[in-house]
């Protein structure tokens, strides 16, 4: 009696383990995707309020203006924001490739 229990244990656990493995990457998913929409509201939020969409009828013609001025260099703050600029795409996309090589490991 006991081993027919068992084995329909184990039935019962494979069943269990195909339904459930269609679902198993939802959760990480789901994190990935909410990370990245409350990242993309935070950035236009920010936007929004530093006045980044304001006199949109004069954005039209920039790149049409040849202003003639040479560069000027970088402020010291200038250089904080690039650096952190490229350091969150860096982490941006070493956590796609993390949840990518996450995906590929864990698939059965």
């Amino acid at each position: 009696m006991s081993i027919v229990r068992w084995k329909l244990n184990i039935e019962y656990y494979h069943r269990y383990r195909e339904a459930s493995s269609d679902s198993m990457y939802f959760p990480y998913f789901m994190a990935y995707m909410s990370v990245g929409l409350v990242l993309s509201l935070v950035v236009f939020f920010w936007a929004l309020n530093n006045g980044q969409f304001t006199d949109q009828q004069r954005a039209r013609y920039l790149p049409l203006e040849s202003s003639g001025d040479t560069p000027t260099r970088a402020s010291r703050w200038g250089r904080y924001e690039m650096a952190t600029l490229i350091f969150l795409a860096c982490a941006g996309l070493i956590a796609s490739a993390a949840v990518i090589l996450f995906a590929l490991i864990k698939a059965p």
